[in-house]
């Protein structure tokens, strides 16, 4: 930067007066690029932010006009050139969607509220059946507690030797039954009956009788059923022959056979009602009839409803 010589002091004029002070404008050079200030300096300056926001508050409501204007399709906008016809079309769409939203949202609430009933209803038979099961539990111990004393108390009550009937109960099936003694007086002889020891018969151990009860002379009797090692109780079919079809069933074969086998003295309704068969490979659990046809002494059982004919 060049150095510049600042005279200091009043200058003299040629008249040898002193001249009028200078102004007070410097002599000094200002940087380059410094802008000078021009004109009265008295004189007071607009603030720059009001013109600013007198700016942006125009802009704002021209974009805002423009806006409303697009909205309302008096102005087409050049980003999104839709008529208003299909602007209306599409709100039209848009409300018939938001109304089945809505109803979907309702069938959904209801949905939503009838589950909430059912897992209500759920947990309380949840509840229910958890007491149940539970009372069933204590009345089983109870019961256990009871069977327990029961048979504490019965130790010196025996059963009789089984003896079984002279005649069958059914086919295969013939009926024993024993005596309980020495029951004490204060104890229930039905329960001393069911939690007895098991008996034997022809080698099987059998726990419970099939009934308990009391005889004229106040015995407590037990009855089993054995359906099991019984051959004199189980008459045979002799030859079976076909009848044709029945009167009045068509599509059933009518079937016949004599029963044979059957002790003296035994009831041959019984044995032959309850006689199985098999005929043609299908088993026959018992005949549709039974009649007792005596012809020398031969007894004939007709069995019916044997074989379909297809």
């Amino acid at each position: 930067m060049r150095s510049q010589r600042v005279t200091t002091g009043m200058p003299e004029t040629t008249s040898g007066k002193h001249a009028s002070p200078p102004s007070y404008k410097s002599s000094i050079p200002l940087p380059h690029g410094m802008p000078v200030a021009s004109g009265d300096p008295t004189k007071t300056r607009r603030p720059r932010s009001s013109l600013a926001r007198t700016l942006v508050a125009t802009i704002g409501a021209t974009l805002l006009a423009l806006l409303l204007a697009q909205n309302l399709g008096l102005v087409r906008c050049p980003l999104n050139d839709v008529p208003a016809a299909e602007k209306a079309k599409l709100r039209a769409q848009w409300r018939v969607e938001a109304a089945e939203h809505q109803r979907e949202s309702h069938a959904w609430t209801v949905e939503r509220t009838e589950h909430e009933a059912e897992m209500r209803e759920w947990v309380k038979e949840r509840k229910a059946h958890d007491e149940e099961k539970e009372e069933w539990r204590r009345q089983r111990e109870e019961e256990e507690l009871h069977r327990l004393e029961v048979l504490r108390r019965s130790q010196g009550v025996y059963w009789t030797e089984p003896n079984g009937d002279a005649h069958c109960h059914a086919y295969g099936t013939r009926t024993y039954i024993a005596y309980l003694r020495d029951i004490p007086g204060d104890l229930n002889w039905r329960e001393v009956c069911d939690y007895m020891p098991p008996v034997v018969i022809h080698g099987r151990a059998l726990s419970r009788p099939d009934k308990c009860e009391r005889n004229e002379k106040s015995e407590v009797v037990g009855v089993w059923y054995v359906d099991f090692d019984e051959p004199a109780c189980r008459p045979y079919w002799g030859w079976i022959e076909s009848k044709g079809c029945g009167p009045g069933q068509p599509g059933i074969e009518r079937f016949e056979g004599r029963l044979r086998g059957i002790g003296s003295g035994e009831d041959w309704s019984t044995m032959c009602a309850t006689a199985p068969a098999t005929i043609g490979g299908v088993h026959f659990g018992h005949p549709s009839s039974c009649e007792n046809r005596v012809r020398n002494s031969v007894l004939h059982s007709p069995v019916g409803r044997s074989l379909r004919l297809r």
